[in-house]
């Protein structure tokens, strides 16, 4: 699920699982769904 190399992948992933309530709210796609808005877009 991840498209990217960006040097913060790790963090953003871990930040996202520990705020996906805020991140997605409404539950949809989760962090499968989240895509990094790096160099590689």
């Amino acid at each position: 699920p991840w498209d990217c190399e960006c040097s913060d992948i790790l963090y953003l992933k871990n930040w996202i699982v520990q705020h996906a309530s805020i991140v997605n709210p409404s539950g949809y796609g989760g962090v499968d769904n989240v895509k990094c808005s790096g160099t590689n877009s």
